[in-house]
């Protein structure tokens, strides 16, 4: 059975740029960890300002397990349902990202973390898609 060279070169690329994405995905997560994991602890006197910041790294956790346990899926195939699931999550983080803005607006001290966490979530979503 005959190979196509072109096929088999936009696959190959095709994998190499999910695999990137996967990376990218790994480290935003874990910078995302870090910026939500400095915060939780000046926002621990109020349970519902810190809830965001939980929820956000709860959810960052569990999106670099997934990305652990689905690591040997090296097929396109398996590499854009890992990122799918990863984007369903993103969407849960932004929900509680979105709350935190509207629960923090009247306290600019509370408010000010939420800017970098917003900023690393869209960064995710778009990582996503380019």
């Amino acid at each position: 059975m005959k190979t196509n060279p072109l096929t088999d070169v936009s696959a190959e690329k095709s994998i190499a740029r999910e695999l990137a994405k996967r990376r990218a995905f790994i480290v935003l997560f874990i910078v995302s960890i870090e910026i939500v994991g400095a915060f939780i602890g000046l926002e621990g006197d109020m349970l519902a300002h810190a809830l965001d910041d939980y929820a956000i790294l709860a959810i960052s956790v569990v999106a670099l397990v997934v990305i652990g346990a689905m690591w040997k899926k090296q097929s396109l195939a398996g590499l854009r349902k890992q990122h799918n699931i990863l984007l369903a999550l993103l969407i849960v983080a932004l929900v509680f990202q979105i709350y935190a803005f509207v629960a923090e607006a009247n306290d600019p001290t509370d408010l000010g973390n939420e800017y970098p966490s917003l900023t690393i979530l869209v960064l995710m979503v778009i990582n996503k898609f380019i």
